[in-house]
């Protein structure tokens, strides 16, 4: 989801230099490679913010133990930090992706959590189903010179 939001904004980061960022651009060029790594030229919404954010939502609406999300929360404090303290994103882009992050996050766990449930509502049907039909079976089986009777 990331890189089609990178895509699709195209907002180059701080530590971008604007006139190679638009010759870039101009050739289509998204990807640097440094030290051998490709890197995107884009920056918003930042995706390491996207992730922790993910990360932190989820882990609170799954396990509502706050000491566990305020590790969680001190991590992605952490990790949006290096990303402005080192140029790899503004403000702006951190936000808009932990915002993105947050969201994904809390839609993705509404989904698992239907998900789940309808599984089981599923499995519930298949074991009533399973068990009627072997307590109908018993039943014939227990009852067949009744049923012989009736013939």
């Amino acid at each position: 989801m990331n890189l089609v939001l990178k895509g699709i904004i195209k907002e180059p980061r701080p530590s971008e230099d604007p006139k190679l960022f638009n010759i870039a651009l101009k050739h289509s060029i998204r990807f640097k490679f440094i030290n051998g790594y490709p890197h995107d030229i884009f920056g918003m919404p930042s995706g390491h913010a996207q992730s922790v954010f993910f990360s932190t939502v989820f882990i609170y609406l799954a396990l509502k133990n706050i000491k566990i999300t305020i590790m969680y929360l001190l991590i992605s404090l952490i990790t949006i930090y290096q990303r402005i303290k080192y140029k790899e994103h503004n403000l702006l882009q951190i936000f808009i992706g932990a915002i993105v992050g947050a969201l994904f996050g809390s839609f993705m766990y509404l989904r698992l959590k239907l998900f789940l449930l309808l599984t089981t509502v599923v499995a519930i049907i298949y074991y009533v189903a399973a068990f009627s039909l072997l307590g109908f079976t018993v039943f014939i089986s227990s009852n067949s010179f009744w049923i012989n009777s009736l013939l």
